[in-house]
């Protein structure tokens, strides 16, 4: 009964993501676990395929509770308004007492909408059960098939671990390439411009001097009206006082580096020079008091940084956030 358990383990992860365009989010060889993910009409389903036999009920409802856990800490990155996980026990028995008001489907209290639901497929009540999956997934379900030997069936289910295995890899590195356009040169540049620049004002006058500022090219409407309009480029490298220089460049080394990884050296520092001179620009025209600092750059590479989490939702989190919901 294994083998077959197995067989049909890897065969439904198979057919969900070949067939339905399932994403494989995590593969845990060791707990025999595979966790599917899809949109499906604004909402974000979530199945859990685990080969896994329970001799008592409360064994079960134990492992149910501790999905509920692992589901609220990855709602971050999971698309769509509401969640609903789907629980899916491949097993020979089901427990030998009363579990079967397990099944119905239980609101999850967090602020977003969460319902799991949970489908124990036993050697009883496959068909059953693997036909009420895939009428709560609106899909059309499939006839279960098993190969005659035994041997057929291991090289098959092989077949199918393999395939996921490739799958699920692929896109590992798909997604990982997406943080490796590259290296943060451009950033740890322009951190030190800053600070030599910093130190440079301050031997030569000081940093909360008006003058000084001035002097060094600072924001200066008056300047800028007669003329000195290089000083919209010039303040974008300037700080007023030490507090505002260490803020400046604690926010451009976390988030420079994050996003000139992401778009690549040439873009990102397209995205900070164009950021830094509309924002000098937008301080000419509405503020006419002496003005400077790198603010308007990095809110820029902020907004990109904004752009490539909405668009790439569940990288973005797997990357900064982590996988802690698996563990």
């Amino acid at each position: 009964m294994f083998i077959k358990e197995r067989y049909f383990f890897f065969r439904l992860a198979y057919q969900l993501t070949n067939n339905h365009r399932f994403t494989i989010l995590h593969i845990d060889k060791v707990s025999k676990e595979i966790w599917l993910e899809k949109k499906i009409k604004n909402t974000s389903h979530v199945i859990r395929l685990v080969h896994q036999s329970f001799d008592w009920g409360n064994q079960l409802k134990k492992d149910v509770a501790d999905v509920n856990n692992r589901v609220k800490k990855m709602k971050n990155f999971l698309i769509g308004r509401k969640i609903h996980v789907h629980n899916v026990y491949i097993a020979t028995f089901p427990p030998v007492d009363q579990w079967e008001t397990l099944k119905n489907t239980i609101q999850v209290k967090d602020r977003k909408k969460i319902e799991l639901t949970v489908y124990y497929l036993d050697s009883q009540s496959i068909e059953q059960e693997k036909n009420r999956l895939y009428q709560d997934l609106f899909l059309p379900s499939f006839d279960i098939s098993f190969p005659e030997s035994v041997m057929e069936m291991e090289q098959v289910t092989d077949y199918f671990e393999k395939r996921l295995s490739k799958t699920h890899q692929t896109k590992k590195q798909e997604s990982d390439q997406l943080f490796n356009n590259g290296k943060p040169f451009f950033t740890y540049l322009l951190l030190m411009i800053n600070v030599l620049a910093f130190i440079f004002i301050e031997m030569n006058g000081s940093s909360t001097s008006v003058s000084t500022l001035i002097k060094f090219g600072a924001k200066y409407n008056i300047g800028i009206v007669n003329g000195e309009w290089w000083m919209i480029i010039s303040s974008m490298f300037l700080h007023i006082g030490f507090l505002h220089l260490f803020m400046n460049m604690l926010a451009l080394y976390y988030v420079g580096s994050a996003v000139e990884r992401i778009y690549g050296n040439s873009r990102f520092i397209i995205i900070y020079f164009f950021a830094g001179i509309i924002g000098g620009v937008a301080s000419f025209a509405f503020n006419t008091q002496i003005a400077a600092g790198a603010s308007g750059a990095i809110f820029g590479l902020l907004g990109s940084l904004l752009f490539f989490g909405v668009n790439y939702k569940r990288f973005f989190f797997k990357r900064w956030v982590g996988i802690y919901w698996l563990l």
